[in-house]
């Protein structure tokens, strides 16, 4: 703890439960490496959060309350650096993507049908 920041950075997560906290937590370490000490909830808990305290030895300043200013500016950037670049999941440069639903078309030797997604043949309902 001595090497520490006094200071730490708290996050509260809204996430889908099909993500993990420790997943999310592992992919911030990941891109910190040895420079964060992250700690998180448990998936169950009533509120996601998530603490990083920055590693690094204390600087002894005479003016703290500088210090403390200096400390308050750095973890927003560090915040900022967390939101824009940490990925979690999906693919670095997709920014959004738009789900819509297609219909499929398939020919057969008596001639053509078109399936809404999800229906038809296939491995979905047991026909191939």
């Amino acid at each position: 703890m001595h090497l520490q920041s006094p200071w730490l950075l708290r996050s509260e997560l809204i996430i889908d439960r099909k993500l993990t906290m420790h997943c999310v937590a592992g992919r911030i370490q990941e891109s910190f490496k040895t420079d964060l000490f992250v700690i998180w909830n448990e998936d169950n808990s009533e509120k996601l959060t998530i603490r990083c305290r920055v590693y690094g030895a204390p600087d002894k300043d005479d003016d703290e309350e500088s210090g403390a200013i200096e400390e308050a500016i750095f973890l927003r950037q560090l915040e900022k650096t967390m939101l824009d670049f940490v990925g979690i999941r999906g693919l670095k440069g997709i920014n959004r993507v738009f789900l819509t639903e297609q219909d499929k078309v398939t020919i057969s030797s008596v001639g053509y049908r078109a399936f809404r997604q999800g229906e038809g043949t296939g491995p979905g309902n047991g026909q191939y």
